[in-house]
């Protein structure tokens, strides 16, 4: 499916948004969840492994196109990954979550 020429900017910039929502939520929840004296070292650990995050999907995505010139793999496995960073955090945060509320 290929978008109008009109509508790709607003993709983008809804793309854009999402992602920012995101961050925030993930910086939010760092202040939420880390002790007062650690938010900083934590904020930064983060920071960290965001950009960690920003520097070998591309890697992993080019080595996966050139030995099977396709996208289809590295796609999964960026997937793969985000389903168990997501898993990961519900178990660990929703159990706490639900006991911690008043009621």
């Amino acid at each position: 499916m290929v978008l109008p020429v009109n509508y790709v900017p607003v993709a983008f910039l809804s793309m854009a948004a999402a992602l920012g929502v995101g961050n925030g939520a993930v910086f939010a929840l760092v202040g939420t969840r880390a002790p007062a004296t650690k938010v900083g070292a934590v904020t930064g650990f983060v920071g960290a492994a965001g950009g960690l995050g920003g520097f070998f999907p591309p890697l992993v995505m080019g080595a996966v196109f050139e030995a099977t010139s396709s996208y289809a793999i590295g796609l999964a496995l960026l997937c793969l990954t985000a389903l168990t960073g997501m898993a990961y955090t519900y178990r660990r945060f929703a159990r706490n979550a639900s006991s911690a509320a008043p009621g």
